[in-house]
């Protein structure tokens, strides 16, 4: 019986020490793990690092009033950045900061690519005021930009109506008024608008060729244009030229003679 205890302690002991080894292979293939995983993420971190993930190009479209440097500077990237790294939305944030920018989209091309596309600011009218003239877009704002090929309407600022030459205009609704009745007029109609008044108070007033539009705020427009073109056809018939014509109530126009 005793050889029997002996040779059951033997395996006991020999089970223990299998067990030890066991938990010390599972710790040394932890570590092994942690420092391979660790190695990996810097490694990962030293690849994005790298010259691969460098931006090689930034192409800007739809600049046409400053060179395409300028929208790239205001952007806040430069070539050889790290492509990963560049938030879209504040790129097209500082660009939109710009004043002849009127709205921007920022994508990516490719996996180091950038391209900035800008819609800039349309001059639509010719501000003039006690300040001086400059070109404003549709908003109101002014536009550094050539003088457009096709003629647009010269809005004359009355007095109270506050003006400045600061990239915003204090008239967005005053052009805003004018532009809806400039584009209800044909052709002949805008060659011969020399200017529009605009008060304060919404009013407008249109110097056509030689006559003096009283026309109101900027509604009922087809029937006040109506109105104006009855007053003419009438004028034409007795052979005389409109000096005034009212039109603000369209309704009842009135007109003066030359």
């Amino acid at each position: 019986m005793r050889p029997q205890r002996h040779k059951v302690k033997d395996e006991i002991r020999l089970g223990r020490r299998a067990r030890k080894a066991a938990r010390r292979r599972r710790r040394v293939r932890a570590a092994g793990i942690s420092l391979l995983l660790a190695g990996i993420a810097a490694g990962g971190w030293q690849l994005t690092r790298t010259s691969m993930f460098d931006l090689s190009r930034i192409t800007v479209v739809g600049a046409r009033s400053v060179a395409p440097a300028e929208v790239i500077s205001a952007s806040g990237v430069r070539v050889g950045d790290n492509a990963l790294s560049v938030d879209l939305a504040d790129v097209a944030r500082r660009v939109r900061e710009l004043s002849f920018v009127r709205d921007v989209r920022v994508e990516r091309e490719g996996a180091a690519g950038l391209r900035i596309v800008v819609i800039e600011r349309v001059p639509v009218a010719e501000v003039r005021s006690g300040a001086g003239r400059w070109l404003v877009d549709e908003d109101g704002y002014r536009v550094a930009a050539a003088r457009p090929k096709k003629k647009v309407p010269v809005i004359r600022v009355a007095v109270g109506e506050r003006a400045s030459t600061d990239a915003s205009v204090s008239v967005p609704g005053a052009v805003r008024n004018v532009l809806l009745v400039w584009n209800r007029l044909d052709d002949d109609a805008r060659r011969r608008a020399a200017w529009f008044l605009a008060s304060p108070q919404g009013e407008i007033t249109i110097q056509l060729g030689r006559t003096r539009v009283y026309f109101g705020r900027a509604e009922a427009i087809a029937d006040k244009l109506l109105a104006l073109e009855l007053l003419h056809r009438r004028a034409a018939e007795r052979g005389q030229e409109l000096r005034t014509a009212d039109v603000r109530s369209p309704t009842h126009p009135a007109a003066r003679m030359r």
